[in-house]
């Protein structure tokens, strides 16, 4: 025995709502309604209804969509403020590093540039921050 699935209060209300407008639209003024008339004012009620439902869906589908889109941007916005943050640290700690290397150089000598820990620990950093951002997703 299968159970007949309920739909939401508001498109439950809704459907009433456009049974009533369809009842008061075609009221005759004297006398009862056959049921052919009352068969027929439910079907266009249910028609009503079902297009009203379809707006409804494709509306909410619609909001979802953006709403994902607009997270999406958010989130690529905040990694590109944060690569750039760490890209001026970065900047500014091979400045110093620089600077530390000419002090020293004066007193004992030249460091030879293949020794600079600039480049691998940019890559380095570079991969922290890709799979970082990878897994906070």
């Amino acid at each position: 025995m299968t159970r007949k699935r309920r739909l939401p209060e508001f498109i439950d209300l809704n459907y009433s709502f456009f049974l009533f407008l369809i009842s008061r639209q075609q009221q005759k003024p004297t006398g009862k309604r056959s049921a052919v008339e009352v068969a027929e004012r439910r079907a266009q009620a249910e028609e009503a209804f079902q297009i009203w439902l379809s707006r409804k869906k494709d509306q909410l589908r619609l909001e979802k969509k953006l709403r994902g889109e607009r997270r999406r941007l958010e989130d690529q916005s905040r990694y590109a403020r944060t690569k750039n943050e760490c890209e001026l640290a970065y900047k500014e700690w091979c400045r110093r590093k620089r600077e530390e290397v000419r002090t020293t150089t004066r007193s004992s000598g030249a460091v030879p540039r293949s020794q600079s820990l600039e480049r691998p620990w940019m890559q380095e950093k570079t991969r922290k921050l890709y799979s970082a951002y990878l897994n906070n997703r």
